[in-house]
């Protein structure tokens, strides 16, 4: 599976008495002079380590295996663990951290160009420490890697820590914590005020955790605590890890521990961290080492004023602190260098040129350049008088002719060639955009054609399906078409096999995704300036998070390809806006058959109201069920679907306009008096239904609540995720109750919402974090954002795009609905000044 690289073969005990502390070898021979320093140098640490008096055993393993795509192109021509900050490899601050800490004996899993790594660290005897190398040669994951170090660990507890973080917490205080509660994993945890990107841990009392939430939407941080991936864990774990299988820590492991309630606890540690997971990741710890906010040991002069300094300084130039200048590096005159700049070892700067927020490793920027906010790879060079903008980052050897442009989040690969006066617009791959998209709502990313989605983009996002099956359908304008047919060309060119679908609607691709068990469906829709993509899975509900990061990630990857004979077909599939209307008349009125032949005398009408595609599905839907349709009166209820088809409003006999939420209600009251006593229904359907079913003894499942459960309920009656299936099954079900839409609609318990929405600058983890604190005081639930049963109501706290927060508060009153609300925005507000 791997091939093992022990880097310190060779001992000898005749240097130093530590056998209490290190297993030598009772007889030695005279080593050689360089091994023998390297060996003097480890015994040195290992006494340091007894010295500061840890008190267990403890060895070290380091995660540095990953590709690192999300950081390309830097970690193109090197392993992302070997990326410089301050002229030092990430992995090297990681090794004199854990040398700090007492930790010398440490192991290294690797997988992308290992002998990059080996070659620099050798055994590790000139950093004080002892290094054995695990080269992978197949992905294990974090967890599985770990267990096929056994050997190195010879029944030791042992630290794991990633070689791709810039870190500089006390380790030795998770140490004592984990031996103090005899943990099975202690986990350090650290407050960060933008949490999507990492997975969160709860705590309770004493650091006991209780709830993982890995890499969250919007709508589940309920914490700012985050999981760094640093783990202190006993030897016993490594029985729960199968052996040669890919296992995460994460995804499998720690969900293992937590069923079978094992010691897993959480500690908050002071200190700072990052993940080094993308370029802005990069240069954002780049600059924190800079400020003083990550402490590194970088030893190199500080001249005055927060300015470091390892070359002559040329005065001609102008210094802006703070600023590092490595070695060997040379600056013309006139020259501004920062504030915060990074400029690396052996790198140059022309006369003139300006570089400021921005890090050089080894790069040569020629005359009147303007730097701001970038990042320039080793070898790289920059033409006089060319322009590079926040977030451009140039590889490894790349070169930039005289004068160009490089705009904001333009990326070039390595060994690329710019001619001179480009103003470039996209990245440099292979003339691909890399703006990666964000998904604001579950399943839907929103921008403008051309701007925000590119044909590029989604080229390259269905590549990224690699071999799937996939349906595509569009509407309103060919930009959406464009985007469609962009994207099943990369779903082709990765293997994967493309239905083509009519679906005019998003409710009807949807159904189409259910009925033909596609796992990915797209639809795409242009609104005016606006395109949005809807993703769902093989049940026709939104793609979930993992499936979403991965169409992310594409925006920093190549395309995939398949071998020529291996290129995915397409099949157009017609009909499935018809097949959708009649699957709902039939589902919605196979229960109502005996009831419609004892009333057949008395006919249902309806209006539908608009003429778009939605209503005219709706009227073939209702026609096809027996129904009537007929123009807009006054006496006749009237029905319209939402324009992606999922939401329903009907304007009853009375004039009364019911929204789709209390349409919810009505349908909940439905099943349970005439289904099956349960029903399925969105997480923000209205509580109201939950009420109901208490009073009626049946149930209500939750999407993302209830799992599985409610998710293979809905694929039976899918009534709540399709405004179709639920016009018609509220329509039939006026053959059971014998009454109209009005009479139906005064059944339903009233309820009356109050909706507030606030601004957020910054720590939306922090907010919900002390808000799902009051647990004891409220009945709360952690799904989707924050819902809680306060006084006579009930309220749903939602964190949203754009950095706002959405608070909906349900009451019998709209005094008790309005009054929720005004005193959870205090107490938010509260919150956020305190």
């Amino acid at each position: 599976m791997r091939e093992k690289i022990d880097m310190a073969a060779t001992d000898c005990g005749s240097c130093l008495q530590m056998r209490n502390k290190l297993p030598l070898p009772e007889t030695c021979t005279t080593p050689e002079p360089s091994i023998f320093s390297s060996y003097l140098s480890r015994c040195k640490a290992a006494a340091s380590a007894a010295s500061d008096g840890m008190g267990v055993s403890m060895k070290a393993i380091i995660l540095a295996g990953g590709y690192g795509t999300r950081l390309h192109p830097i970690s193109l021509a090197l392993p992302k663990p070997m990326a410089a900050l301050m002229d030092k490899p990430l992995l090297e601050h990681i090794i004199l951290l854990l040398k700090k800490n007492g930790l010398t004996d440490i192991c290294m899993t690797l997988r992308y160009l290992p002998k990059v790594v080996t070659d620099y660290f050798q055994d590790g005897g000139s950093f004080g420490v002892h290094i054995t190398a695990h080269i992978e040669s197949t992905p294990l994951g974090t967890a599985g890697g770990i267990k096929d170090c056994k050997d190195f660990l010879a029944g030791d507890d042992f630290l794991v820590i990633s070689g791709d973080a810039a870190c500089d917490m006390d380790l030795k205080k998770l140490i004592d914590f984990h031996v103090q509660k005899d943990a099975d994993v202690t986990i350090a945890l650290s407050k960060t005020k933008k949490p999507l990107e990492y997975g969160l841990v709860m705590t309770g009392d004493g650091g006991r955790v209780e709830q993982f939430i890995e890499k969250p939407s919007r709508d589940r941080v309920y914490t700012d605590h985050v999981n760094t991936g640093i783990y202190v864990l006993s030897n016993r774990i490594l029985d729960e890890i199968p052996d040669n299988t890919p296992y995460d820590f994460a995804r499998d492991l720690f969900p293992k521990l937590m069923m079978q309630k094992r010691k897993i606890f959480g500690l908050l540690c002071k200190g700072y961290w990052c993940d080094i997971g993308s370029c802005l990741s990069y240069l954002r710890a780049n600059f924190d080492a800079l400020s003083g906010n990550l402490r590194l040991q970088v030893n190199e002069t500080e001249n005055h004023n927060r300015i470091w300094a390892k070359s002559e300084l040329n005065k001609q130039a102008v210094y802006k602190p703070p600023c590092y200048i490595g070695e060997g590096v040379k600056i013309g005159n006139g020259a501004v260098i920062g504030p915060f700049a990074v400029i690396g070892s052996g790198s140059s700067v022309g006369k003139g040129s300006l570089v400021r927020g921005s890090v050089l490793d080894g790069a040569i920027i020629d005359e009147t350049c303007r730097l701001s906010g970038s990042i320039v790879c080793k070898g790289a060079r920059i033409g006089s008088g060319t322009q590079l903008m926040e977030g451009s980052v140039i590889g490894e050897a790349a070169v930039l002719g005289t004068g160009c442009m490089v705009p904001e989040g333009v990326r070039i690969w390595p060994n690329k060639q710019v001619p001179a006066g480009t103003k470039l617009k996209t990245s440099l791959i292979s003339g691909m955009p890399r703006t990666g998209p964000m998904f604001e709502v579950r399943g839907i990313i929103k921008g403008e054609p051309g701007i925000e989605l590119t044909p590029e983009l989604c080229l390259s996002m269905g590549s990224a399906v690699s071999g799937k099956d996939v349906g595509i359908a569009f509407s309103g304008g060919d930009y959406a078409r464009i985007l469609a047919e962009c994207f099943s060309c990369g779903v082709s060119s990765s293997g994967g096999q493309v239905f083509r679908l009519d679906a005019p609607i998003a409710a009807t691709a949807s159904f189409a995704s259910r009925l033909y068990r596609l796992p990915l469906t797209l639809f795409a829709e242009q609104s005016g300036k606006t395109v949005t993509l809807r993703f769902f899975n093989e049940k026709g509900l939104p793609i979930n998070r993992e499936t979403e990061r991965k169409l992310e990630s594409a925006s920093v990857t190549e395309i995939l390809r398949a071998d020529s004979d291996a290129a995915g077909s397409l099949t157009t599939i017609t009909g499935t806006a018809q097949a959708h209307c009649a699957s709902a008349s039939a589902c919605a009125m196979h229960r109502a058959e005996a009831e419609k032949k004892a009333w057949q005398k008395k006919s249902i009408r309806f209006s539908v109201s608009g003429r778009c595609l939605p209503a005219r599905l709706l009227r073939s839907a209702l026609t096809g069920a027996g129904f009537t349709v007929c123009p807009t009166g006054s006496d006749l209820a009237a029905l319209e679907l939402s324009s992606d088809g999922f939401s329903l409003t009907v304007k009853d006999e009375n004039g009364m306009v019911w929204d789709h939420g209390k349409l919810l209600t009505a349908l909940a009251l439905v099943e349970f008096e005439h289904g099956e006593g349960k029903t399925v229904l969105p997480y923000f359907a209205p509580a109201a239904a939950d009420v109901l079913a208490a009073k009626l003894g049946c149930r209500v499942l939750r999407l993302d609540r209830d799992g599985t459960q409610a998710e293979d309920e809905l694929l039976k009656h899918p009534y709540s995720s399709d405004g179709l299936y639920l016009a018609l099954r509220l329509a039939s079900s006026l053959f059971f109750y014998k009454s109209s839409f009005s009479e139906l609609m005064a059944r339903v318990p009233s309820f009356f919402t109050a909706r507030r929405e606030i601004k957020l600058k910054y720590d939306r983890g922090r907010l919900m974090r002390e808000l799902a604190g009051y647990h004891d005081e409220y009945s709360a639930e952690l799904v989707s954002g924050l819902k809680i049963k306060i006084g006579k109501g009930h309220a749903h706290i939602l964190p949203k795009g754009g950095s706002l927060l959405s608070i909906k508060a349900e009451g019998a009153t709209e005094e008790i609905a309005e009054e929720i609300c005004v005193k959870l925005e205090k107490q938010v507000k509260d919150i956020l000044n305190s």
